[in-house]
């Protein structure tokens, strides 16, 4: 079994998350993402677009967990995003 420390929430610890490189960017990427799907939203049918865009996140988050977390890329995966890509494919023609 895993023993599991929990910390409490102290002014330091809120501190270091809210003074991390990390945090910041992460939520300068969502920001920038949430405005560039406005945007997208604006031009489009919500019925075609979103199901573009959350398989082109699927896609993506193996991607780069992939190349930047060292994550393996199997057989499954690939067979995966070929049947997203045909998926995309259909739709859009």
């Amino acid at each position: 079994m895993m023993n599991i420390e929990i910390k409490a929430i102290t002014l330091e610890v809120i501190k270091n998350i809210l003074s991390s490189f990390y945090v910041w960017f992460g939520l300068c990427c969502y920001g920038i993402s949430f405005i560039i799907y406005l945007y997208i939203l604006s031009k489009f049918e919500v019925s075609y677009i979103y199901p573009i865009i959350m398989s082109a996140g699927f896609v993506l988050l193996l991607i780069f967990s992939t190349l930047f977390l060292g994550k393996i890329l199997t057989l499954k995966k690939i067979i995966g995003i070929a049947v997203i890509s045909a998926g995309l494919f259909i739709i859009t023609y």
